[in-house]
């Protein structure tokens, strides 16, 4: 049996179409977006990287079986001089492009990728191939309940000395522990 609750419906509802909301939401979304720039550019900074960036993963429509899509999205992203931006490539992209990172995240491992334009994955070339992206860390982000919530990442666009990678590894953990501090005590 399945239980529907008007209760929060109304409440999404009210609140959607309540334009006295607006403001107070958007003043504290302008506040949690410079926190977050402030994090990806002190990322970018400390790792010399080409782009730090953000994704969340979010639901999509449910299959004919009820169980439904999962997207990440990019939603923040910074890029040093000379670096394409991508971030408006990058929405509403299937979870299941990346069924590797996404089990690694999700036993609370990051992601730590090098010399991937020389892969034989035909996913890690697409990243290559679409972002100029020769070596990537990216580590998941967690709320409070332990809930995946999303990924921050850094690229570079050239190959990385192995030692250098495992610092920077430091510097996106750090990342993505700042960002589960915002968004956990994020309340309405």
């Amino acid at each position: 049996m399945v239980s529907f609750h008007f209760t929060s419906l109304v409440h999404i509802y009210d609140e959607a179409h309540n334009i006295k909301q607006f403001s107070t939401n958007l003043r504290l979304s302008a506040k949690i977006d410079t926190e977050i720039q402030d994090i990806l550019n002190k990322m970018l900074a400390d790792s010399h990287s080409n782009r730090s960036y953000l994704f969340r993963y979010h639901n999509g429509l449910a299959a004919v079986n009820g169980i439904p899509f999962f997207f990440q999205t990019n939603t923040h992203e910074v890029i040093s001089p000379g670096t394409q931006r991508l971030m408006q490539f990058y929405q509403r992209i299937p979870a299941s492009l990346t069924p590797m990172m996404n089990q690694k995240f999700a036993q609370n491992e990051c992601v730590v990728l090098n010399h991937i334009d020389k892969s034989t994955d035909i996913q890690l070339l697409y990243f290559y191939q679409s972002r100029n992206t020769k070596a990537m860390i990216r580590c998941p982000i967690f709320m409070g309940d332990g809930d995946l919530w999303g990924f921050v990442g850094i690229d570079f666009s050239n190959e990385q000395n192995p030692d250098k990678l495992s610092n920077d590894k430091t510097i996106v953990l750090n990342a993505a522990m700042d960002l589960t501090k915002i968004f956990s005590s994020f309340k309405k």
